[in-house]
């Protein structure tokens, strides 16, 4: 399972359940995402929140198995984590992380980030009256005010 967004609205991180052959002596990296936080981002892709007045989490980490040189594009199986919740209103909730798509944020004072597919990372959220807009996700790296 990835990683929960950050705060009490933070999204869920994605279910994954399946079979990866192995061979015996092989060495596989099992890659655990962690939580976001208040602005923080959660471990192993999570993307951070905004800083400021109406200050947002940051979004959960993928969970992952590896082989090989353990680099992104060796990963086996993946679980994305889910979007922080938005900044200005506890009721801003991070969208779902997904396997074929991910579900939207919700923000009454803006546009909630949109939900990830398996290839394309999600857009990121509409800031409320000329608040920061989120940026985009990308494979490995979940969308931030960067």
């Amino acid at each position: 399972m990835g990683a929960k967004g950050g705060c009490t609205n933070g999204g869920k991180g994605a279910k994954v359940n399946g079979t990866v052959l192995v061979t015996p002596g092989q060495i596989l990296q099992i890659n655990v995402g962690g939580m976001g936080g208040y602005i923080s981002a959660g471990w192993n892709g999570g993307g951070l929140g905004e800083t400021g007045t109406t200050s947002s989490c940051g979004g959960g980490g993928a969970t992952d198995i590896r082989t090989g040189a353990y680099t992104l594009t060796d990963r086996k199986i993946v679980a994305s984590g889910g979007g922080g919740m938005g900044g200005g209103n506890t009721q801003s909730m991070g969208g779902h992380g997904g396997c074929t798509l991910g579900q939207d944020g919700f923000s009454s004072w803006g546009k909630g980030g949109y939900g990830a597919t398996q290839s394309y990372g999600g857009n990121g959220g509409v800031g409320w009256i000329g608040g920061v807009t989120g940026s985009n996700g990308v494979l490995g790296v979940g969308g931030d005010l960067s």
